[in-house]
């Protein structure tokens, strides 16, 4: 975890931290604390959904950016130095927490 906590201040510093990156981090967190119905709880905290009326009437869906980071996850900078075996497990866990959040049609 020390590593990532190195690599994330980097990304900080550069300011190139994307939602992916921030998702990735989430389920990471679940995982060290070895309770992976956690990052539910962490993504949820991290990415609020939207309710502007306006934008929603619009056709906005409300977790799209959440469901975004999920979908994203392989492309993220903080998951392309996990080991693969966190590499499978971040995968597998963020397929299904995007099933969750319902899938959006662009």
């Amino acid at each position: 975890m020390a590593n990532i906590k190195e690599f994330w201040k980097q990304l900080a510093d550069k300011k190139t931290i994307a939602s992916n990156d921030v998702a990735v981090l989430c389920i990471l967190k679940a995982f060290h604390q070895e309770d992976p119905e956690l990052a539910k709880v962490y993504l949820s905290k991290s990415f609020k959904p939207i309710t502007n009326t306006t934008k929603l009437a619009n056709g906005a869906y409300p977790r799209y950016a959440l469901w975004m980071a999920l979908t994203s996850v392989p492309s993220s900078k903080l998951f392309a130095i996990l080991t693969d075996e966190e590499k499978e497990k971040t995968k597998a866990l963020a397929t299904s927490l995007k099933g969750s959040y319902g899938e959006v049609k662009l």
